[in-house]
């Protein structure tokens, strides 16, 4: 059988990313070899750009965050990339009021769209509607609901897919005919270091992960599993075998 092997992964949050997860993530690529390749948004923190940031998140350098961003695009070399909520921050900063932010905002937005050519990848805005990819049976996106019962409301909104945003591993299968299985991905970002959310009880279910698995490109099937983590170690069962 001829199938198609897909990895997404997201919320590595730029330079707050996790080196040592990043590259279990990138050696695992070269094991796996997925044909499909999805970053499912968040690739940047931009901080700096939230509304409501204080003035010394505003005052942070952006090179680092921005740099780290670049360097796992270039490294990951997805197809796909569905922009998430901390993208999207850049994206809504080019109507600004302050021309400096506009400016700012639109060169690299410019740059971001540059990088996304060269290595052959297209950008899915933030967009409940318009940032989805679908293949076959199954969605890839960044994440449109959140708190208790978010993975369930994906699997009844989008049917099957995969996504990111709440920094946690699980799934959920709804009822129906189309068995809809909605699987949520931790993602790669160092999440000891995110500071801003220390206080929310959510926090605690937040893990790193990533998802992959194959797509019947005849008939649309899937399966899926999500990579995690077992006492600090990777626990990656990828060998597929077809009986």
């Amino acid at each position: 059988m001829n199938l198609t092997r897909f990895c997404a992964v997201g919320d590595n949050h730029g330079n707050l990313i996790h080196r040592a997860d990043a590259e279990a993530f990138q050696e695992f690529c070269a094991d796996f070899k997925p044909q499909l390749r999805v970053h499912l948004g968040d690739n940047w923190d931009f901080a700096n750009l939230r509304r409501g940031a204080d003035p010394r998140e505003e005052g942070d350098d952006m090179g680092p965050d921005l740099d780290a961003g670049f360097e796992f695009l270039k490294t990951f070399r997805p197809n796909v990339m569905t922009l998430g909520n901390h993208d999207h921050r850049l994206w809504r900063a080019m109507t600004d009021s302050r021309g400096l932010v506009r400016k700012f905002a639109s060169d690299t937005v410019a740059e971001i769209e540059r990088v996304a050519a060269k290595i052959k990848c297209k950008l899915l805005p933030y967009h409940s509607r318009q940032g989805i990819h679908s293949v076959g049976k199954l969605s890839f996106l960044h994440g449109y609901h959140a708190g208790l019962g978010a993975i369930a409301q994906h699997a009844r909104t989008y049917r099957s897919c995969i996504f990111g945003h709440l920094h946690c591993n699980g799934s959920v299968t709804e009822r129906g005919l189309d068995v809809p299985t909605a699987y949520c991905v931790g993602g790669l970002g160092d999440h000891e270091r995110m500071e801003y959310a220390a206080q929310r009880t959510a926090t605690l279910a937040w893990g790193p992960g990533w998802a992959y698995g194959v797509i019947n490109p005849r008939t649309g099937n899937f399966q899926s599993w999500i990579a995690q983590k077992m006492d600090g170690r990777w626990m990656l069962p990828s060998g597929i075998t077809e009986t």
